[in-house]
């Protein structure tokens, strides 16, 4: 039979050599590093040019908060609303009976304050904060690792935002002309169709629904192949959330079922009837009453949306995804299964003070049905990269 190649196994060797009690017992956070962003170049001739809208420079008050399950969430410092309370802590109800699709953070399991006080191994660190800028209510000043919120002024833009995701008929057009094809096809453009002659082709009349199950990695190239960028989380929410701070693209007031966005679906109550998924609806569905105050679109729940601000740590990768999709997986708790509090699934970001990160593995890992992407065109006078903001403002 095969056998692993030998410098593998003299790696192994050599990890396993130190016995465990030599190891420190004492937790301590990894340091992450944020990748940086390009100042893109212009628009190539006979490029695609989805219709943009222009956000102008602004000093963005950048408040937002992982809600993630994993990790610590202090209750007692929130100012998002995403760790879990009553009915809803796990570590205090044991046996939960008739409540459960918590959608929230698991609560801190009693993590001190000189620790992070909630904030231990969540979430992302930015660059700021490894310099100490940025106040968090209940984060000690000399916290410099990973935190669940994050709190920051930032002189940001001018930029242009693309009105709408990028949708599968202008993908189609990215295939057509750069030939592209993935050395791993696994997961690529669930629901499209392959054809040796007229390459990878969508179902008829689902042009304008918003591309998804292309990589980050797929998201990035297509993005400069128009001179283009995927702009960082900070740069999205601005342009979704314009310089009020409100919760919602249209305002503070969610709105019913399906008015500003598709309607949620997922299993509820222990029923299989609503366990499929229909997908996402086209990006114009919703029209302008649902777009944000610079005219951006189909900003939250049809599909999450990569952006550019993937960290990096000793052992892993994750990258921040906004907006949220309207497929919500939530417990079925059906019998003979026992009751379940809460879900570890993937929790749902509709609010803009809100975002959720994808760990990375690989393109053929990390597609998915519910991710699609918008691109970011800067203009004169645009912040330069590495992280595309002009400067940080200390409070």
């Amino acid at each position: 039979g095969n056998h692993p190649p030998l410098e593998l196994n003299a790696t192994k060797a050599a990890i396993n050599q130190p016995p465990l009690a030599a190891y420190e017992a004492t937790w301590s956070h990894l340091p992450q590093a944020m990748a940086g962003s390009a100042f893109n170049s212009p628009l190539p001739p006979g490029s695609t040019r989805a219709r943009s809208v222009m956000v102008p420079r602004t000093l963005f008050r950048f408040a937002s908060a992982g809600v993630e399950v994993e990790g610590d969430c202090d209750r007692a410092h929130d100012p998002h609303d995403v760790c879990c309370g009553p009915p809803c802590d796990i570590f205090k109800i044991k046996h939960p009976t008739g409540t459960e699709n918590c959608q929230c953070a698991f609560p801190s399991d009693g993590g001190t304050v000189a620790q992070g006080g909630g904030q231990r191994g969540v979430d992302v660190e930015f660059p700021w904060e490894t310099r100490g800028i940025g106040s968090v209510e209940g984060v000690p000043s000399s916290w410099r690792g990973p935190r669940r919120n994050h709190n920051v002024t930032l002189d940001l833009g001018p930029f242009l935002m693309d009105k709408w995701p990028v949708t599968r008929q202008e993908f189609r057009q990215f295939l057509e002309s750069s030939g592209y094809q993935p050395s791993d096809s696994r997961g690529f453009l669930k629901g499209w169709t392959w054809d040796p002659h007229l390459g990878y082709m969508f179902p008829n009349g689902t042009g304008r629904l918003p591309v998804t199950s292309v990589s980050l990695g797929e998201a990035r190239a297509y993005c400069a192949s128009v001179g283009k960028r995927l702009p960082h989380t900070y740069e999205w929410q601005l342009a979704a959330q314009g310089p009020d701070g409100r919760k919602y693209p249209w305002g503070d007031q969610r709105g019913g079922d399906g008015e500003f966005f598709p309607s949620p679906e997922h299993a509820l109550n222990g029923s299989l009837t609503t366990a499929a998924w229909s997908g996402p609806v086209a990006v114009d569905a919703f029209g302008e009453d649902s777009s944000s105050v610079f005219g951006m679109s189909d900003v939250v729940g049809n599909v999450w949306q990569w952006t550019a601000s993937v960290f990096s740590d000793r052992h892993t990768r994750r990258v921040i995804v906004r907006g949220s999709s309207s497929y919500v997986p939530l417990l079925l708790n059906a019998p003979p299964a026992p009751k379940i509090l809460a879900s570890w699934y993937f929790q749902p970001a509709v609010e803009l003070d809100r975002h959720n990160i994808w760990l990375m593995m690989k393109d053929s890992y990390d597609r998915a049905s519910t991710i699609g992407f918008r691109c970011l065109k800067d203009v004169a006078g645009s912040a330069p990269g590495p992280y595309n903001y002009h400067q940080v403002l200390e409070d």
